[in-house]
C-alpha cells in the first residue's frame, strides 16, 4: 500500500542496546509509522506522534495523547491534553490546563496543579505554579521555593535564575551563590563557568561563585559543555580554556565546536584543526572542510573533496567533485555536480561512500540518507522510495517535505 510519508525520524531512545528509526506516514490526513525495513509499526489513525524515548512514543488520536510501546501497542491510554517525551522513565503531560508527572506505567506521580514543568537533561524538575518558578522532587515535594521569574535549566549542579530581570545562580539544593545582578549569564554547561554581562553591550566570563575570570569586553562569550570557551573579539572568534584563560587568540574567522576530539579553525579563507588545548594539529591547508566524525574529516584541496584522519593524514584521496558529508554510520554522503564548495544545491546528484571512499550507492538521487541496518530512503524524479543497499525498492513513499538527510 502507498503512503505519503512526509517526515523521517532518528529516535536516538536506547532500548535493549538498540536504537530505533521510524517514518511518520499520512493516509487520509492521519499518521502512522513505518519501522527502518518499511515495516508497519502503527496504523495510520492517529493525528501525531512525539519521539521515540526510552520505549514509548506518544500518540494524539481524538484530540488525546497516550503512548505506544515499542512494539506499536496504546499502553497508556489517550487521556491528556497533552504529552510531552519521556525522560528518565518519566513524563509531562496536561489535563485541564494544568501539567502533572506520570511514570511507564502511566501511573500520576505528580498531580495536574502546575502551569508548567520542565525537565533539565540531569533530571531535576523545574516547575511554575501562580507566575512563580520553583524545583520539586519526583513525588511533586518542593525543594526550592516558587520565588523566581524564571530558572533555566541545571547543568551541573547550577542554574541561572532571574528575578525583576537579573541573573543570579543557584545550586540544586536553592542556595543562592551568585546575586541577581547581571544583565545576562549563560547556562554553566561544563559545571565551572558561564558568558556573562553587566549590560547588553559586551560579555565576559565568570566563574560558578561569582568570580570573574574573563572581563567583560568582548562580543561574544559562550562557555561549552566540552568545557572550552568561545568568544568573539571585534568580528573575530577566539579560544580560552574553560578558567578563562586565552588559548587560541580572537584572530580566526570562525572556530567550529569541538568534534570527535577536534575543533576546525578558518583564518584567511583557510581551514585547518585544533585540539583542545589550542594547539594547531593539523595546518591551514583547505578550502572547505567539515568536522571530524568516526575518525575522519571530510577536506577540499584543490577543487576536490577527500577524507584526512586526526593526524592529517590523507585516508581517502581528494577526488570527489561536488559537497561532501561527515561519516555517519559508517558512510559519508555524496553530491555530485561539476564544481566543488561546502553549500548544497538542488541540482546535486546524492550518492553514498564507504570508508574505503568507494561509491556503494550512485550518484543519481536527489536525496540520500544514511543507512541504518541496510535501508535508507532516498528520492529520485520526483519518486521517494525506501530502498536497500542493493538499490531494491522496499517501499514506494511520497514526501511531504523533504527527508531529512541523517549524514548532516
Amino acid at each position: 500500500m502507498k503512503y505519503l510519508l512526509f517526515l523521517l525520524l532518528f529516535s536516538c531512545s536506547i532500548k535493549n542496546g538498540k536504537a530505533q528509526i521510524l517514518y511518520k506516514i499520512n493516509k487520509n490526513d492521519k499518521v502512522g509509522l513505518l519501522k527502518y525495513n518499511g515495516g508497519l509499526f502503527a496504523e495510520p489513525l492517529y493525528e501525531e506522534f512525539g519521539d521515540y524515548k526510552h520505549g514509548l512514543i506518544s500518540a494524539k488520536i481524538n484530540g488525546k495523547y497516550g503512548f505506544l510501546n515499542s512494539g506499536g501497542k496504546m499502553i497508556i491510554q489517550p487521556q491528556f491534553d497533552f504529552a510531552n517525551d519521556f525522560q528518565n522513565k518519566m513524563a509531562v503531560v496536561d489535563f485541564n490546563g494544568k501539567s502533572g508527572i506520570i511514570d511507564q506505567n502511566g501511573k500520576l506521580l505528580v498531580p495536574f496543579i502546575y502551569d508548567l514543568i520542565t525537565f533539565s537533561t540531569d533530571g531535576t524538575i523545574i516547575a511554575k505554579q501562580k507566575e512563580k518558578f520553583g524545583v520539586i522532587g519526583k513525588t511533586g515535594k518542593v525543594i526550592i521555593p516558587f520565588i523566581y521569574d524564571f530558572i533555566y535549566p541545571f547543568h551541573k549542579n547550577f542554574a541561572v535564575v532571574k528575578i525583576n530581570d537579573k541573573n543570579g545562580v543557584i545550586l540544586k539544593d536553592g542556595k543562592l551563590i551568585v546575586g541577581t545582578k547581571y544583565h545576562y549569564i549563560n547556562d554553566f554547561l561544563n559545571g565551572c563557568s558561564a558568558g556573562f554581562s553587566i549590560n547588553d553591550k559586551k560579555m565576559g566570563l565568570i566563574g560558578s561563585h561569582g568570580k570573574i575570570l574573563m572581563e567583560p569586553i568582548y562580543d561574544f562569550v559562550f562557555a561549552h559543555h566540552d568545557g572550552l570557551v568561545y568568544f568573539t573579539e571585534n568580528k573575530l572568534a577566539g579560544l580560552a580554556n574553560k578558567f578563562g584563560k586565552i588559548i587560541l587568540p580572537a584572530e580566526y574567522t570562525k572556530i567550529s565546536q569541538m568534534r570527535d576530539g577536534l575543533l576546525k579553525i578558518e583564518k584567511n579563507k583557510h581551514i585547518g584543526y585544533a585540539n583542545a588545548q589550542g594547539k594547531i594539529v593539523i595546518p591551514l591547508l583547505y578550502e572547505e572542510a567539515g568536522d571530524f566524525s568516526e575518525g575522519l574529516a571530510p577536506v577540499l584541496k584543490g577543487g576536490f573533496w577527500g577524507f584526512i584522519d586526526k593526524k592529517g593524514k590523507i585516508i581517502i584521496d581528494n577526488r570527489f567533485i561536488g559537497v561532501m558529508t561527515a561519516f555517519k554510520n559508517g558512510f559519508a554522503a555524496y553530491g555530485k555536480r561539476d564544481f566543488s564548495s561546502g553549500a548544497h544545491y538542488t541540482t546535486d546528484l546524492w550518492g553514498l561512500i564507504d570508508k574505503n571512499g568507494k561509491i556503494v550507492i550512485p550518484n543519481k538521487y536527489s536525496s540520500v540518507g544514511i543507512p541504518y541496518k541496510g535501508y535508507l530512503a532516498v528520492e529520485k524524479n520526483g519518486g521517494k522510495y525506501l530502498i536497500n543497499m542493493k538499490e531494491e525498492i522496499i517501499a514506494d513513499l511520497q514526501y511531504k517535505e523533504r527527508p531529512v538527510q541523517l549524514g548532516n
